[in-house]
């Protein structure tokens, strides 16, 4: 388990994320990586509680190439928490 301050930790989800161009699946690419972020938030003791129109439109520029690192990470910020 990844254990280290909520920054890095952010950080590092957002990096494993932050792939838009490798994506493995013709279709559900967004849904994989809502899910892939969801457990690895989860089984690190976080909890993302953001509503589901919100995370569909991260997750859309995300897949689009319009969201930056920062700002996933930003969105992380907001939308998580430890616990």
């Amino acid at each position: 388990m990844y254990r280290s301050r909520r920054n890095s930790f952010i950080e590092s989800i957002t990096n494993k994320l932050q792939s838009p161009k490798n994506y493995p699946f013709v279709d559900g690419n967004k849904r994989t990586d809502f899910t892939i972020g969801t457990l690895f938030l989860k089984l690190n003791e976080y909890r993302l509680f953001a509503p589901e129109p919100a995370a569909a439109i991260a997750f859309e520029k995300l897949a689009a190439g319009k969201l930056t690192e920062a700002k996933l990470a930003a969105w992380f910020k907001e939308h998580c928490s430890k616990g």
